[in-house]
């Protein structure tokens, strides 16, 4: 089981009470945020609500949508890794082009921008 699986374990496992940062950082996932952050990408609805230093994550709550089981919501782990949903439209829609410059474009003279 990964990392996401796990996190995504926790908070249905939690249910309407949800899962505080604190008790993630407890159960050795102190990079909760961050596949939380890459479920909510891929379109499970997590809400979160402030608890002083803390926050506390919910699946499903607030939304009017019942959390659904982790098995369901769960991605089969391909060994590559995810851009993420937004990334990929983007691509497809052609927003990924950049209209400021990046160090690597070889028409750019970096040298006259100094």
């Amino acid at each position: 089981m990964n990392q996401r699986q796990r996190v995504l374990k926790m908070l249905t496992d939690a249910g309407p009470k949800g899962v505080s940062s604190k008790t993630f950082i407890e159960s050795y996932l102190p990079r909760a945020a961050a596949r939380i952050q890459e479920l909510k990408d891929e379109g499970v609805p997590i809400t979160t609500e402030r608890e002083g230093k803390y926050v506390r994550y919910f699946v499903g709550v607030g939304s009017g949508l019942k959390p659904q089981t982790s098995a369901s919501l769960a991605r089969p782990d391909s060994g590559e890794r995810s851009t993420g949903g937004r990334e990929r439209a983007e691509v497809a829609s052609g927003a990924a082009s950049r209209s400021v410059p990046s160090m690597f474009d070889p028409d750019v003279d970096w040298t006259a921008a100094a």
